[in-house]
């Protein structure tokens, strides 16, 4: 589906895309890719992306917490947006480091400068 609209992404489209768990069954260097792509579409559209893969997510532009809960047997969801600083943190989270160590946080950082440079490219 991310290839049909990257290859439709100037024709007359919607001019918003949602894309839904688009890294089920993908990592690594596939995940860098899906997030290249997303990064051409995002030029002439808005993309709204929920995600696990940090590559994925370093390319936002704005960055939201989706949480769930429980209360009295109903499921909630809650939605906010993410300072610069819990960005990094998230993106941390999401290497399956967050909180263990300064590497991480480094980490997240050098993932949110290559996406800046993609994004700046695309």
């Amino acid at each position: 589906m991310l290839a049909l609209k990257n290859v439709g992404a100037g024709a007359a489209l919607p001019p918003t895309m949602i894309f839904d768990e688009i890294d089920t069954g993908i990592s690594g260097k596939v995940g860098q890719a899906v997030a290249c792509k997303m990064a051409r579409i995002a030029k002439s559209r808005q993309v709204i992306c929920v995600t696990h893969m940090p590559q994925i997510a370093a390319m936002a532009d704005r960055s939201f917490l989706i949480s769930k809960s429980e209360q009295s047997g109903k499921t909630l969801t809650a939605v906010r947006p993410l300072d610069p600083a819990e960005f990094v943190a998230e993106i941390s989270r999401l290497t399956g480091g967050g909180g263990i160590s300064a590497h991480a946080e480094h980490q997240a950082r050098d993932m949110i400068e290559w996406a800046g440079k993609v994004k700046m490219e695309s």
